[in-house]
């Protein structure tokens, strides 16, 4: 199971994946501390833990959990990390337990909805604006 704890400039996640796995820590130590604002990055290959220091005044956690969900560290996490304005983040750790086929389903079903509600949003604003021309 995947944990995850942040406060303001440091973020500590708990991964199976990472315990025992020197390969992936020293890949993930390379990759994170290469994003803009990383202060440092240190990896527990015994406890499968990974620390995360940032500085909160040139980086916000997105681009942080963009680059572990391409290292897949965060691939099976159900949702997304959220930050709010105080800092702390919410995330839905419900691991999916299903083949690689029906995730690029979901992911794809999910693209498409998000499409279809910036194309009707986009529709709406554009019939107001031009509601509001006439």
């Amino acid at each position: 199971m995947i944990s995850l704890h942040q406060l303001p400039g440091r973020i500590r996640i708990r991964s199976p994946k990472i315990k025992d796995n020197i390969p992936l820590a020293r890949n993930l130590e390379s990759a994170i501390i290469e994003v803009f604002g990383i202060e440092s990055v240190r990896t527990s290959t015994l406890t499968g833990s990974v620390l995360i220091y940032y500085n909160v005044k040139l980086l916000h956690p997105g681009p942080i959990f963009r680059e572990l969900r391409k290292l897949k560290i965060l691939d099976n996490v159900f949702g997304f990390p959220h930050s709010f304005p105080d800092g702390s983040i919410k995330v839905r750790l419900n691991k999916i337990e299903c083949s690689p086929l029906i995730l690029e389903c979901l992911k794809f079903v999910g693209k498409m909805l998000l499409l279809m509600v910036i194309e009707q949003g986009t529709s709406l604003l554009i019939s107001k604006l031009a509601y509001k021309i006439i």
